[in-house]
C-alpha cells in the first residue's frame, strides 16, 4: 500500500513540476517581471537572481538529460 501511495506522490509532484517548468517557460515577460516584483520585497533581488539561475540550470540539466536519453536509444 505505502509503495502506491508513494508512486502516486511521484506522478503528482511531476506533473506539478511539468506545470510549474510549461508556465514559466510559456509566460509572457510581463507575468514574469510581476511576479518577480512580488516576489522581490520576500526574497531580495539576489535571491530573485540566485532562484532564476538555479532554475535555468535545472531547465538545462533535463534538456541535457532528455538528449543523452535520446542518443543511448539511436545506437
Amino acid at each position: 500500500m505505502a509503495k502506491q501511495q508513494d508512486t502516486a506522490n511521484r506522478k503528482l509532484k511531476r506533473a506539478a513540476l511539468a506545470l510549474f517548468a510549461g508556465f514559466m517557460l510559456f509566460a509572457p515577460p510581463g507575468t514574469l517581471i510581476v511576479l518577480a516584483l512580488l516576489l522581490a520585497p520576500i526574497f531580495g533581488k539576489s535571491g530573485i537572481l540566485i532562484f532564476s539561475g538555479v532554475a535555468l540550470l535545472a531547465l538545462a540539466g533535463l534538456w541535457l538529460r532528455r538528449r543523452a536519453a535520446q542518443r543511448t536509444k539511436r545506437s
